[in-house]
Formats: C-alpha cells, sequence, structure tokens
C-alpha cells in the first residue's frame, strides 16, 4: 500500500513531475545535442554570431518540438492521475453495498478513504437499526398473537351463545339481532385469524428455503389456486414458462403471500360475474406472478399506502 495523499498532494506531485521531466527532457533530448552541434561548427573554424546561434536554438521545428514534449508529459501524467482516482472511485463504488474495512485500507487517496471510513460508520449504524427494528417487530408480533389468541377464546364462547340463543328464539327481531352479533363475531374472529397468521408468517426460520425449480412451484401454486378458488368463480392459470429454473424460495412463505393476495382479490371482484385471471410468465432469470380480477382499479389513496404494515382503505 502507497503513502495517504490528499487530493491537494496528488495535483501538486504531478505538476512538479511533469515541471521536471519536462526540464530534464529539453536538457538532454535539446540543449546538450544543439551545444554539441555548434561546438563542432566552432571547431571547424567557422564563426557563429549570435543571430546565428539563436536561430539554430529557436527555430520553428524546435518550438514543435518542445510542444510536442510538453503535451505528451502532461497527457501522460494526468491520465495516470485520473486513471488512480477512477480505480479507488471504482473500488468504492462497487462496495459501496456493504463497504469492508480491508477494503478502505488499500485506498491511498485520503478523501477516498476517509468517505470509505464513513460508509462504514453509517453501515454499522444500519445494521443496529436493522437489529433493532427486528427485535421490536418481533415483541411487537408476540404480544399481537397472545392477545390474538386470547381474544378468541371469548369470541368462540359468544358465537357458540349466540348460536344457543338463535336455537330456541323465535322472535324475528330477537332473530335479526343475534344474526348482528354473529356476523361482527365472525369479522373479529377473520380479523385475529389474519393476525395469527401474519404472525407465523413473520416468525418462519430459515430452514424453509431451498432450491426449487420452476416447473414444481408452479404446479404447486396452481394446485393451491385450485383449492382455494375451488367453485367460487370463473378462474385462469397462464403460464408462459419456458424450460426450467431453480430458485432458492420458501415456498411455503410465497405461495402464503400468494393466497393472501389471491384472497383480496376474490373479495373485491366484480359481485355479479366475478372473473380471476393467474399468470405465471418467466423474464430472464425472473418469474414474474400477476393476479388480476374484474373489479374496481385502487384508488390513489391504496398506492399510497401500499405496503404499509396493517393499513385498510377506508
Amino acid at each position: 500500500m502507497g503513502r495517504i495523499k490528499s487530493f491537494r498532494q496528488l495535483i501538486r506531485e504531478t505538476c512538479w513531475r511533469i515541471i521536471w521531466q519536462f526540464s530534464l527532457g529539453v536538457l538532454m533530448a535539446y540543449l546538450i545535442p544543439l551545444a554539441s552541434v555548434s561546438i563542432q561548427i566552432n571547431e571547424d573554424g567557422k564563426h557563429l554570431n549570435n543571430s546565428g546561434v539563436l536561430s539554430i536554438f529557436f527555430n520553428v521545428s524546435s518550438w514543435i518540438y518542445i510542444c510536442v514534449l510538453l503535451i505528451v508529459l502532461i497527457s501522460y501524467h494526468i491520465g495516470k492521475l485520473l486513471k488512480k482516482l477512477s480505480y479507488e472511485m471504482t473500488l468504492i463504488y462497487e462496495n459501496s453495498m456493504w463497504l469492508k474495512k480491508e477494503c478502505t485500507e488499500s485506498l491511498t487517496v485520503k478523501e477516498f478513504r476517509e468517505t470509505g471510513n464513513r460508509i462504514i460508520v453509517m453501515q454499522d449504524r444500519i445494521r443496529q437499526l436493522i437489529v433493532d427494528e427486528k427485535q421490536q417487530k418481533e415483541d411487537l408480533m408476540f404480544q399481537v398473537s397472545a392477545a390474538s389468541h386470547d381474544l378468541k377464546t371469548p369470541l368462540t364462547i359468544i358465537r357458540g351463545n349466540v348460536e344457543f340463543l338463535q336455537a330456541i328464539t323465535e322472535n324475528d327481531q330477537s332473530q335479526e339481532c343475534l344474526a348482528d352479533i354473529e356476523r361482527a363475531s365472525q369479522q373479529l374472529l377473520d380479523y385475529f385469524n389474519q393476525l395469527i397468521h401474519y404472525s407465523k408468517t413473520y416468525y418462519d426460520d430459515e430452514t424453509g428455503w431451498t432450491e426449487y425449480s420452476s416447473s414444481d412451484f408452479i404446479n404447486e401454486l396452481e394446485k393451491e389456486v385450485s383449492f382455494l378458488i375451488k367453485n367460487q368463480m370463473k378462474f385462469s392459470f397462464e403460464q408462459n414458462v419456458k424450460g426450467t429454473e431453480d430458485y432458492y424460495i420458501n415456498p411455503s412463505l410465497l405461495i402464503r403471500a400468494i393466497q393472501n393476495i389471491l384472497t383480496n382479490a376474490l373479495e373485491y371482484a366484480d359481485k355479479q360475474n366475478p372473473k380471476i385471471n393467474i399468470r405465471v410468465e418467466q423474464e430472464g432469470k425472473e418469474l414474474k406472478i400477476s393476479i388480476w380480477n374484474n373489479g374496481l382499479e385502487f384508488p390513489d389513496e391504496v398506492l399510497n399506502h401500499f405496503g404499509k404494515l396493517f393499513y385498510r382503505s377506508g
């Protein structure tokens, strides 16, 4: 590893190197040869006046030589400096996602090294924030799951009592009230089941991740879709996959996520003539899954809040 230098030092050294090599080039390849020529002429007995000497040293060819020498030296050293800066900039850019300390230690430009060290500090901070957020989510999911389990028990009791009262009550108004209570309790039970389902998804460990072929996954997905929709509506399952690619996935988590999207598609499809289309296609190395229904389009509010945890549109 070379000595660490700043931009200012590198530019100053480059300028001095150009001046020194230019002076040396003029001396060795121009002044000394011309001086030897004038000495040889004097030895022949031909006297040169001042104008004759100046015409030898400062003619057009001499100026062209000096300019070419200067341009070559400037181009070479500036190119060398830019190549060095480009190399270290590329080194930081290619490793900027998760920069390692060993990478910054190989940098010789002071500003780049300081930038690399700052990136490492920010990365450590981001890692810690991710760990803290994950821990907070784990605590939250545990509380949500525990509360959902606790609330399911009294809801089950309420539903059981409602069913019992419906069986022994003949009054139409009472039956209507009991039906409202049953629908509300069922809705709450569905919400709690969703929370429990989400917490199970969050706590799934990495043991379920495996190499899975695209053909096996598509077959499994088609079975799950057919089982979920059954005879509820018309649906089509299309695929445009040529050959087989292997993907490192957690099939249970991925299918569960698709089931959640499909459940929403079922719920919000057109009530009179519901239709759903599931399409799987391959683009390069990517496997794309699209789910379409003939319901209303998403409003801007939903699109703006897409991805937020537990968000529900008004």
